[in-house]
């Protein structure tokens, strides 16, 4: 597969400046000595206005009585942009009040002209950070409830970040609150993870405190995934508070505040609190893990097939109509577990679960999950059939029992029936981590890991936005990706298809989300890739329907062979996407793709008149001199002289332009002298025939695809139709090369003859120079002027 594209970012500086009263002085001229006092009268009333308005700065409460000390002097904040990038999305570097910067690792941060998810962090008198991007008003809030802004210190004693060391799980007094106010999706994405340290770290660094000793400043940093890449969103450490604690997320031991400032950091991610309520549980898990996430309904088959491997599975318990907080069995409503293996057990007693076997036995298919609240007072463990305390369990043979218990490693783990499962859970979201995020995390290690492929790409009009499949005749331009099943493989290959389309977080939901979906082809193996005639022949295999979401996933199971999967969006969008592929190892992906070939000599192989018109020559040589040049090139072409029948199209008054004869005299110089003898005309004029003709052959068609007028340097094809008509004129392309071409011939989504003839000519200038430079290299190296003179020539 060839390498993927990457992202080039450029920093997005905010340069913050202190006025001083005294500095408008300077400004004062000799002629307006007049005016002094008057004026000196107007400063002083702004002086007396100035703490007002200071006061609604956002400000450490620790160190209200040292800022009124100093005098009070704001900040006026200047910003200077710059080169950057549009399609970044958060801040590079910042600032401080003191013109010093943090160095940040490389290809982490990016930048956004509308949106600084950094902000501006400053350090008011008091050496404590401030967020003024994020400012401590009611626009930040979910709720406009009395809420007071207030630093950890304030709320008590001796603050924490986190409890447990590097490396180690979540405590139970380390989690949020199950029954908070906090963000609900969050929630759920912080109990999937708090088993999972290495993941959980890599979000929220745990070498962070809240003692100044160890360099506390009021600043903390976080780290949530975007759209291929991890980046770093920076906030201070004020929080709502009600009651002087957080009035949002909040973790159960109350001096423990990395969850409220994660949610701070989350919210600021998305433009505030009140944004959060726009996401979901999926959203939430892959801005913490980068995992390809889908959600599916509970189903016996899909955990068989998702627990061995690498997938974080998170089952989100039923609610009760007419209940709001009421325990099913010990289970707590609308919240998440954990599923973290199977197991089947041979019981007497007749079960739901069972299967029949000699003796009147029964084979019971079990599911393990965890809930990540368990040993607090919330609890959420499951006390139905087969708990440990149940009928079902004591009934089991003590080597089963011992067997089952030792497969529960952690606190708050328990058995439950599959059918049971099924009716007391509703959804199921599956995060399949890749492999890199596989070998970080020691505890995915006992799982089978995903093989996976990763391609940044964009659909482009009139190019590769071929739309979804009910367009026959423009789906097959989509980009191809191959996914090979070999033969003799153990079973069916699990495979996971993900496409993403480019978004922004910053107020997501005034963002336009664009539908995208896939398809996928089962083709021979022979075949280099799905045709227009071949999606007009064959079904799909599978595929994706159109959906307005960030991200569109699909579970397969594929026998061996070979498929194709096109990614699309609507016809004629332009977009990037992020197509994620996932297989087992036993599964090889690539992109289709192209060589650049061209057949130099195919007008001679293929032309109807082989032999050279003699007396086409002759009338060349009566009327032009032996070497002629552009101009003369594009008389001969337009003049009735060509005088072949098939050749009458090129005696129109349009005919070909200066700039197609350029091209074509250029392949019969290679000294680069800007002159064509004329005996290479004829020649000219043969691969021209034949040129014209691939471009006839594509014949109209229903849809529009070709349009013939009286004259042929009017008809126009349509510029998705390139690919095919580059290769019946004997030539191949890349799908770069091929998209630079219609960027660079094409006129809305449609190419001319000329255009064609273009693109032909180019292609074979390009092919000669390389060979020519490449064996030139060998012996001698190019020099500058050599390499300007054949830019400028081609």
């Amino acid at each position: 597969m060839k390498s993927k594209s990457r992202l080039q970012l450029y920093p997005h500086y905010t340069v913050i400046t202190d006025v001083s009263p005294t500095s408008v002085l300077f400004y004062i001229r000799q002629s307006d000595a007049l005016l002094l006092p008057l004026l000196l009268l107007s400063w002083y009333t702004l002086l007396s206005i100035i703490p007002q308005s200071e006061a609604q700065l956002p400000k450490s409460r620790d160190n209200d009585d040292n800022d009124e000390k100093d005098g009070g002097t704001p900040s006026k904040l200047r910003p200077w942009t710059g080169t950057q990038e549009p399609h970044s999305t958060l801040s590079s570097q910042t600032f401080s009040r003191h013109y010093s910067t943090d160095a940040l690792p490389n290809g982490l941060y990016q930048t956004n002209g509308r949106h600084q998810a950094n902000g501006v962090l400053v350090r008011n008198s008091g050496g404590l950070h401030e967020d003024l991007d994020f400012p401590n008003n009611t626009r930040s809030l979910a709720r406009k409830k009395t809420i007071t802004w207030m630093r950890p210190h304030d709320m008590c004693s001796r603050p924490q970040f986190r409890l447990t060391s590097i490396g180690s799980p979540l405590t139970s007094g380390e989690l949020p609150e199950p029954v908070g106010p906090g963000d609900p999706n969050l929630l759920a994405a912080i109990g999937c993870l708090s088993q999972f340290p290495r993941l959980l770290e890599r979000v929220a660094p745990p070498d962070q405190t809240f003692d100044a000793a160890s360099g506390y400043n009021g600043m903390f940093r976080f780290r949530f995934w975007q759209w291929g890449r991890w980046i770093e969103v920076r906030v201070d450490d004020r929080l709502p508070t009600r009651d002087d604690r957080p009035a949002y997320m909040h973790c159960i031991q109350g001096d423990v505040f990395w969850t409220a400032l994660l949610e701070k950091a989350y919210a600021k991610l998305y433009g505030g609190y009140a944004f959060l309520k726009y996401g979901n549980v999926g959203r939430a898990i892959q801005d913490l893990t980068g995992a390809v996430v889908q959600s599916v309904p509970p189903s016996a088959p899909l955990l068989g097939g998702a627990v061995p491997r690498s997938t974080l599975l998170l089952a989100i318990s039923a609610h009760d109509k007419g209940t709001k907080r009421r325990r099913s069995g010990g289970l707590l409503p609308e919240h998440p577990y954990c599923v973290t293996g199977l197991a089947r057990v041979r019981t007497t007693a007749p079960s739901e679960s069972s299967e029949s076997s000699n003796g009147g036995a029964n084979d019971t298919n079990l599911v393990r999950l965890r809930s990540p609240w368990a040993g607090g007072e919330y609890g959420g463990v499951w006390c139905g059939a087969w708990s440990e305390r149940s009928w079902e369990w004591n009934a089991l043979s003590e080597r089963d029992r011992e067997l089952l218990a030792s497969r529960s490693q952690h606190e708050g783990e328990f058995w439950m029936s599959v059918p049971e499962f099924l009716q007391r859970f509703t959804v199921i979201w599956l995060a399949h981590i890749g492999p890199d995020d596989w070998a970080l995390e020691p505890a995915l290690h006992s799982r089978s890991p995903w093989r996976a492929a990763l391609a940044i790409r964009q659909w482009r009009a009139g190019f590769n936005a071929g739309g979804p499949h009910k367009y026959v005749e423009t789906t097959a331009t989509n980009p191809q990706f191959r996914v090979r099943v070999p033969n003799g493989s153990p079973g069916k290959a699990h495979i996971v298809v993900a496409v993403a389309q480019r978004y922004e977080c910053y107020r997501s939901r005034n963002t336009e989300i664009h539908p995208i979906g896939f398809t996928i082809y089962e083709v021979p193996p022979g075949m280099p890739r799905v045709t227009p005639q071949y999606v007009s022949e064959q079904m799909p295999l599978d595929f994706a329907e159109l959906q307005h979401q960030r991200e569109v996933v699909t579970f397969f199971a594929l026998p061996p062979g070979d498929f194709v999967v096109l990614p699309h969006s609507t016809q004629h969008r332009d977009g990037k996407f992020l197509l994620r592929i996932l297989a087992d190892q036993h599964a090889d992906v690539w992109e289709v793709n192209e060589d650049n070939l061209v057949i130099h000599n195919i007008a001679g192989e293929f032309g109807e008149d082989r032999a050279m018109d003699y007396r086409f020559l002759y009338k060349l040589r009566t009327r032009f001199p032996a070497e002629i040049d552009a101009v003369q090139l594009q008389q001969i072409l337009r003049s009735p002289i060509c005088g072949l029948t098939r050749l009458k199209t090129f005696s129109t008054i349009n005919g070909p332009a200066l700039d197609l004869c350029r091209a074509l005299l250029a392949l019969r110089d290679p000294s680069l002298g800007g002159r064509l003898s004329i005996e290479n005309v004829p020649p000219l004029v043969a691969l021209m025939k034949f040129w014209k003709a691939a471009f006839r052959r594509c014949g109209p068609s229903s849809s529009g695809t070709l349009s013939l007028t009286r004259s042929i340097w009017s008809s126009k094809i349509s510029s998705y139709c390139l690919r095919g008509v580059l290769w019946a004129g004997g030539a191949t392309a890349s799908n770069k090369v091929l998209e630079a071409l219609v960027g660079r011939f094409s006129r809305s989504r449609h190419i001319t003859l000329e255009g064609y003839l273009m693109c032909m000519a180019k292609l074979h200038l390009a092919h000669e120079r390389f060979h020519s430079l490449d064996s030139k290299a060998k012996a001698n190296p190019l020099t500058l002027e050599e390499m300007i003179l054949m830019t400028i020539y081609s």
